[in-house]
Formats: structure tokens, sequence, C-alpha cells
């Protein structure tokens, strides 16, 4: 981690860690990382990456129409690259000043720009572990020096710590000790040590280090009874090797005097039977896979605080945990095979205990007596069959109990006593629990009357809970875990029968899915007159007696839903509206995406009653609803004087698989403004003839548009009437995807294609009747008869024709203009047979260094882009005719 960004990061960290030990529902809230690509190397694999994230998402969207089964890893993929992508464009904006200053003469010197010296230069750099003050340090030594004594300070960076650059030990070292010196809080020093017991560029998950830092006591009154802690700095020496493939011990003098030793992510096998480390208070060994651990290890680090044995392997924990009674914070994750847990029940001053994602199959009932037990994590123990009866209720300092994809053989509340299970009501004896993340397999565990008023924080579903913690994690992931509080019902529940208290908890959510829940008709039935105005996420699928979301006319006019953030609306076959009613003023203003999918009841989206509720909408998708007709109705909508436009929030906008839509946008479009639209996806909507009206194609400022499989589709993009003046709609377009439209025979006019100066990638497929990709509407006409102009893309970089059998050309006959590719530098020409030129008149590529691309590889370039076509088309005749010779078939067609 850069020293100079020590003192502004670790407070805030600080913070956030605090604020998650009581907010543990946000989980994962940051990371620690630098980075130290080249921003070259960035720009580019971010562009790969943005492609393959979209072609990836195509795929999804074909095979969920196909009703199959999209795994989690890849929904867990686009979301994190959904995440990435904006943090890359957001870097490599500051990379640019930053590398500039360190590298780019101000620092280093002019000579970096030689073309011998700069890769060396970039090598020193790489060296430095991106900290900027080493940087500043070397570059300034080595100023105005050859290549020679910078490849020589490269090596000594490359091979150990260096010792012979002038200034390197005393003045980096002391300003990392002066940076560290002058953080402000003890809380600060104590996350900074922490961050350096992990490896060099390790995303550290806050959540790992608020339960360390919660066992070390690093956190100013986060106890009570740590009020009176006094504030003196320590002495703190720790032993780190992590990250760095050790597969032995290391071998030092002494033990005696570390606070600490972090040899986390090696392969060490064995480590020795015992050790003396009276002061030690930290102890990482994590991801050592294969690691034993004897049974005496533990006997001389009686004052150990925080132990992390996470990811090995091991049998049973050794004998000498149990001489570990100061003890807090204890990690057992990822472990494969742990049978017996009784020795952890001697741990009596036990605050933290995580066996997530290990494989226990019960827990020992001496778990009852770690009497100081303050967070419980079981999250996905699969294999969890058993926790004995009275075990959970004697907990009575818990405050944290995770148990998702977890224990879920819970006793019926009508069983007899004599049981070998926990019944549910034990947790109701857990006074001061304030998080819990817990499934519910069946209702009838529940206990009728329950109390947990602490309650701040849960994630609780009832049903089939698989699908629901899907849904939950994956808009905990959205809503960057902004939300605390997630309910999920399903298989078959009726809300009628649910208890008062689980009511209370359902009103009280943030996130919401209702799956398969029977007695729905709108969203408040069986709820009395109670609100959702907590609720940010509402996930609904297959609730089939649910007709509309709200019915104003049953209920009074009070504002609900007026925090709702999202709402999905999936595979309900007898949903008709969204509101039944006039909605009251609030309802739904905050909704900022909407999800439709399978709802075959359906005429419209937005009908004119809705369309100024939705004035935050962002992001639309509808798919698959058969009957639907049209999206927006803008019919009879009264406008205010302070309201002039509608729409004007939405960002993208997804519509699959509508066959009966004939309109997007069905009335007066006058008030309505798209220029925050970026993407637009029309697929399989047979009856549609055009996105936009032509007054709002105007208004719109799409950069992405993708059509596919639309066979009626006539007119992809309106053109301004005014040819001085470029179109809107088209300046802001950066890519154009066409498949599938059966109807089209031209692509742009002449007129249109002044407006494409953002234009990066046009991809055309599949189109049967299209016949030129430009067409002449200006008519300049020349002395030999046709049009003579010059027509320019300046950014277009990549154009891909496909399987198209009546394209001549792409650019019209009637058109002898000089057209210029500045920027291109991929074009695919791929069955496409009746294309014997690319234009009618120069064809200027500067760029076009590779050639054309014919096939998977097969590339041909004669220095002229016409000439190529034409060489490529005799030669493939003459190999065709060659092989009709060889098979006695008479000459016919051939194919490009």
């Amino acid at each position: 981690m850069a020293a100079e960004t020590v003192t502004s990061v670790t407070q805030p960290i600080t913070e956030k860690i605090v604020d998650v030990l009581f907010n543990a529902t946000v989980r994962q809230f940051g990371y620690l990382c630098k980075y130290k690509h080249y921003i070259e190397a960035l720009r580019t694999e971010a562009k790969k990456l943005t492609d393959r994230r979209n072609d990836l998402q195509a795929e999804i969207d074909a095979a969920t129409r196909n009703r199959e089964v999209i795994k989690d890893e890849v929904k867990r993929w686009i979301a994190e690259v959904d995440e990435i992508i904006p943090k890359a464009e957001k870097f490599l904006e500051d990379e640019v000043k930053v590398n500039k200053k360190c590298l780019g003469g101000e620092v280093a010197g002019p000579e970096v720009d030689n073309l011998e010296i700069n890769p060396t230069a970039r090598e020193v750099a790489d060296g430095c572990g991106g900290l900027p003050i080493a940087i500043l340090t070397i570059g300034t030594a080595l100023k105005d020096r050859d290549k020679h004594v910078w490849k020589d300070a490269a090596q000594q960076l490359k091979s150990s710590a260096p010792t012979n650059i002038e200034g390197m030990e005393e003045f980096v070292v002391s300003r990392v000790e002066l940076s560290y010196n002058y953080l402000k809080s003890e809380e600060a020093k104590s996350i900074f040590r922490l961050c350096s017991c992990f490896p060099e560029d390790y995303d550290i998950p806050i959540e790992v280090l608020a339960r360390y830092g919660w066992g070390l006591r690093c956190f100013q009154n986060v106890d009570s009874a740590e009020k009176a802690r006094g504030r003196a700095p320590s002495k703190n020496k720790f032993l780190m090797r992590a990250g760095v493939e050790l597969k032995d011990w290391p071998s030092i003098n002494t033990f005696e005097d570390l606070t600490g030793i972090s040899l986390m992510f090696n392969d060490i096998h064995e480590v020795p039977d015992g050790l003396e480390c009276p002061k030690l208070q930290a102890l990482f060994l994590q991801k050592n896979h294969l690691l034993v651990i004897p049974d005496p290890f533990f006997q001389g680090m009686k004052d150990l605080k925080v132990l992390d044995l996470g990811g090995i392997r091991m049998v049973s924990p050794p004998s000498s945990l149990s001489f570990l009674s100061n003890l807090r914070t204890l990690r057992l994750d990822y472990c494969n095979h742990l049978p017996d847990l009784s020795l952890i029940g001697e741990l009596s001053g036990l605050e933290i205990l995580d066996l997530s994602k290990s494989d226990v199959n019960e827990i020992p009932v001496s778990f009852g007596r770690l009497s100081h037990l303050r967070l419980l994590d079981l999250t996905d123990c699969y294999n969890l069959e058993l926790i004995p009866p009275g075990v959970l209720s004697r907990l009575r300092k818990l405050e944290e109990l995770y148990m998702s994809h977890s224990f879920c053989h819970w006793q019926f509340e009508s069983e007899e006593d004599t049981r070998s299970n926990a019944k549910f009501i034990e947790l109701g004896a857990l006074s001061r629990l304030t998080s819990l993340h817990i499934d519910i397999p069946k209702g009838e565990i529940m206990p009728s009357d329950m109390s947990l008023p602490n309650l701040t924080s849960f994630s609780i579903t009832i049903g089939e809970e698989d699908t629901l913690n899907d849904f939950i994690e994956l808009f905990l992931e959205n809503f960057n875990k902004r939300c605390s509080r997630a309910m999920g019902l399903s298989q078959d529940m009726r809300i009628s029968a649910l208890h008062s208290w689980i009511k209370n908890l359902l009103l009280r959510s943030e996130i919401l899915a209702l799956i398969e829940v029977n007695d729905l008709e709108n969203i408040f039935s069986n709820l009395a007159n109670d609100d959702f105005n907590e609720l940010m996420f509402l996930y609904i699928f297959g609730c089939n007696e649910m007709k509309c979301l709200l019915n104003s006319l049953e209920r009074t006019q009070r504002v609900t839903l007026r925090k709702l953030e999202w709402l999905f609306i999936r595979e309900n076959q007898n949903f008709v509206e969204i509101c039944h009613g006039q909605l009251p003023a609030g309802c739904l203003s905050n909704v900022k995406r909407l999800d439709v999918v399978g709802c075959g009841s359906m005429l419209k989206i937005l009908p004119s009653h809705l369309v100024q509720s939705f004035q935050n909408l962002q992001r639309l998708m509808v798919e698959s609803c058969e009957l639907l007709v049209s999206v927006f109705e803008i019919e009879r909508v009264n406008i205010a004087k302070e309201e002039t436009e509608l729409f004007s929030s939405l960002e993208k906008l997804t519509l699959i698989d509508l066959p009966r839509m004939t309109d997007i946008w069905k009335g007066d479009t006058q008030f309505v403004s798209l220029h925050n639209l970026k993407k637009v996806r029309v697929e399989e909507c047979d009856e549609l003839r055009q996105v936009f009206p032509a007054n709002l194609g105007k208004k719109a400022a799409a950069e992405e548009m993708v059509l596919y499989r639309n066979r009626r589709y006539q007119i992809h993009i309106h053109a301004t009437t005014s040819t001085s003046s470029p179109t809107p709609s088209l300046g802001n377009l950066v890519s154009i995807t066409i498949r599938g439209c059966g109807k089209l025979r031209n692509l742009f006019t002449t007129s249109m294609v002044k407006s494409l100066v953002r234009l990066e990638s046009l991809e055309v497929s599949s189109c049967p009747t299209l016949q030129e990709i430009i067409m002449d509407d200006e008519g300049e006409v020349g002395l030999q008869g046709a049009s003579t102009k010059k027509i320019t893309f300046p950014s277009l970089f990549s154009i891909k024709l496909c399987d198209l059998g009546s394209l001549t050309c792409f650019s019209s006959s009637g058109l002898h203009a000089t057209v210029e590719f500045l920027a291109l530098e991929a074009l695919q020409i791929i069955d496409c047979p009746g294309m014997k030129t690319f234009g009618y008149g120069n064809q200027l590529t500067p760029k076009l260094l590779k050639g054309v691309e014919f096939g998977y590889c097969k590339y041909c370039w004669t220095g002229n882009l016409n000439h190529t076509i034409q060489q490529y088309v005799y030669n493939e005749k003459k190999i065709w005719e060659k092989q009709a010779m060889k098979s006695g078939i008479s000459s016919g067609d051939y194919f490009l």
C-alpha cells in the first residue's frame, strides 16, 4: 500500500469496521488494493472485458428464454464485471496524471522518454511496489543518469531490498515510519499493522479486519467495558512472510518478543512441536492447505487473542488449543473436515467464532459454555445436521448469528421435549441478538409468539432457501450492501398464516422476495393497512393469484412504497397491471429499475396514469409478455409547468420476446426526453416497426443499440429533417448491432452518416433483404450523373457484415463518393455472396493493416479495399471452378 495514502485511508477504514460490527449484513464493505499494471494494458483489457461481458450477457439472455438454468458463478462474474469496469475507467483518468508526473520527466528527467531507458524505468517503477515515495526517491536519484545505472537499479529491486541506491533506505523507511507515527489514533495504527500482515496486492475483506480487530481490541468505544482502557501506544513486533510461497517454517533466533506472526497463503506443511511466544497476540496461518499442526503447538502462546486457521485440512483442532484461555477470535472457515469441535467449548473467553464454509456435521454440547460469544458464523455449513437442544439459548451474549445455507433441521414446535435437535424458539432467549441470518425450511417450526426486540439487521428465508438466498445475495450486491434487512417467502406459503412477529419483520424489510406465495391478490393482501415504506427491492415470482401490485380503490390514499428502488415482477400469469386506480402522490416515485418478465396477461407496462410516478426510472426491462401491445402510454397525461420532461432519467431500455407489441411509445411524445438514454436492446419483437417515432428519435441520446430478430422492423433510426445539424439520436451512438431484421433494405442515409461521429462498432448480420448500408438521400449530382461527395467515419474501429444474402455493397451504387474510415482496424465480411465491391468510389482505410477477414483467420489485403474484395471474389471463383470441374458440376454462384 502506498505510504502516502495511509493517513487518508486507514481512519475511514476504522470507522467502517466499527460500523460493520453493528451492521453485519453490510458485508464486504470495501477492499484495500493497489494497482501496478500499465495504463495501456489496462485500457485494452478493460475493452476486452466489456466485450466479453456483453457477449456472455447475450448468451445468458438466450439461455433464459429457453428456460435453461444459469450457474451462480456466471451471475457472479457478470455482477463483478459491472462493478469493475467503472472503477477501471476512473483509475485510467487518474493514472494518466500520476504516471506523467512520476515517470514522465517531472521526477526522473526527460531521459525516461528515451527508447532505451523507458522500459527499464518501468521495471524500476514496478519494483518500487507502487509506493509513491519510493518512486520519488529512486526517480530523483537516477535523474539524468545513463541506461546502465537504470538497469543496475532495476536489478537490485528485483533481487532484494536495494542497498546501493543513494537515500533509498534512509528516506523511504523513515518516511513510512513517519507516516505511520502521524496516524491520528491507535485504531488507525492497529489497522495499518493488520493490513501489513496480508500478502502484497491482496484484496482484504473489511469484515475480516473487523473480526481480527475485535479480538485484538483495536477499536475505541466498541464495548462499554473497554471505555477505561488505556490509550498508551504499545510496542509491536511482527513476523510477516505472507504469500511468498514458503515451504518451511521460518528460522529465526527467538519468537519470544513477537506480538504477531503472519504466514498466511503459503505452502508450509509442518510447524514446530512447540513455540515459546509469551507476547504473541495474533497468529495468521490460513490457506496453508496441507499444514499439519502437532498437539503441543499452542502451549507457549497463552496470551494469544486472534487465531486464524482457515483453509487448513485438519482432522480436529490440536489439543493445546485449550491452553488459549485469552483467545477472543477464532477462524476455522473453509476447513474441509472438522468432525470434533468439542475442544472449542473450553475457550471460555471466545467472542468471535467463524466456522463458515467448513465441513461441520454437528455442534457439540460444549459450545453452550461459550458464555462470552458475541458472533457465531455458520454460513454455508451445508452438512450441519445437529445442534443439541439448549446450546443456542445458553449463548446469552450473542449479538450476531449467521446460518444462511446451513442448518435446517429445526425441531417442530409441537414435538415433545425429548428431542435431539434445537427448536427455533431458543433464539428468543438471545435478548442481545441484533443480526440474524437464517433459513427456515417450513413455517410450522416457528413459534406463534416470539420476541427479538433488538434485531436491527436480518436475512430470513422461509421455504425453499436456495432460490431465495440467491436472489437476496444478488440484490445485496446491486444495492452495494446498503440494505441490512431482507426476507424471502416461498413454497406455497400463505401470508394469512404468518405469525404477527414475522409479519412485523416482513414490513420492516428492505429486500423482500415472494416466490409462489398464495393468497396475494396485491402486495397488501392480508396485511391490514400496514405499509412497506422501508422496502427498497421487491421481487415477485409465480404468485399467480396476484392481479396487480397495488389497488388504490381498496386502500385509503396513503403514500406507500416510497423508498422502493427496484421492482421485479416475474412469471405471474394473472398479473394485469402495476396499479389498479390512481396512485397517491409519492408512491413508487423512487423506482429506478423495473423488470417485468413472463407476465402473459399484461397489455401495457406504464399506462397514462402511471408515467408521472416513474420519473426516476433509469432501467426498464420487459421480456416474454405475450399479450403486451405497448410499453409507454402517454395519452391524456396532464403535464405540470414544472414537469416538462418525462423519462429524462431513463438510461437503459431492454425489450425481448414481445410478439404482439406494435408500439414502444403510444401517444403524444412531445414531453418525453431521452437525453440520458445510453443503451437500447430490442429482440424478437415481430410486430414492431420502429424504436422511436420521428420526433422522439431526435431527442434520444443512445450510445449503444442492438436490434435482433425483429422480423417486421423496417426503419432503424430517424434522421433529422435538417441536413445542417447532426441528429442527436445518432451523435451519441458508439455501438450498433443489428441481427435478424427481415424487412431492412438499407441502414443509413448519407445525411444520417454525418451524425455518426462517435460510432466505433458496427455489426450487421442475418438480414436477408438488406441491399446496402448507406443510401444516398441528398442527391449532390456531379458531371457523371452520380452523387459526388465525401463521407467520413472518424471513430469507426470495427465493422462486421455476416450472412447478408442480398447485400451488394456498403455504400450505394448511385453514390460515387469518397468514404473515409479514419479509425478502421477490423473488417469482417462473411457469407455475403452478392458483394462484389465495397463501395462505388474511393474507400480510404489508413489503419486497416491486417486486411479484410473473410472467415476465421482468413485475411486478404492488396492495398486497396475495393480491389481486395474484387481479388478475393476472383480467387474464390477460380477455386470453385476447379472444384466444380473435378466434381463434374456446371458453373454457378459462389459465396463470399
